[in-house]
């Protein structure tokens, strides 16, 4: 890829209702297969997805707030407000708040 990718916040797509809600900024095919790019604020008691991975782009976390659990291969690592995380293709992973606050990523 060697053209810039620029997605407007109002543009993006939106997935579910306050708190629960997903932006999906870009994806794989948009960026090439450099990344995937979305924002997620979930509310108390609310887990995020089963393990899974992502064959050809990164997942890349950077917390805003609150504190995550994140499975990555097999280890758990916990992240908080200004932590970054580059999950590499094809390594499973899954992520939930923890221990249950409101969490904005």
């Amino acid at each position: 890829m060697n053209q810039p990718v620029l997605v407007r916040g109002g543009e993006a797509e939106v997935l579910g209702a306050a708190p629960n809600r997903t932006w999906l900024l870009a994806d794989a095919a948009d960026t090439g297969g450099v990344m995937n790019v979305v924002r997620t604020t979930l509310g108390p008691g609310v887990d995020g997805p089963p393990p899974h991975f992502h064959r050809l782009a990164p997942e890349m976390f950077y917390l805003l707030d609150g504190r995550l659990r994140v499975l990555v291969g097999d280890e758990v690592v916990v992240l908080t407000a200004g932590d970054y995380l580059l999950v590499p293709p094809g390594v499973v992973h899954a992520w939930a708040p923890w221990p249950s606050p409101a969490l904005t990523c």
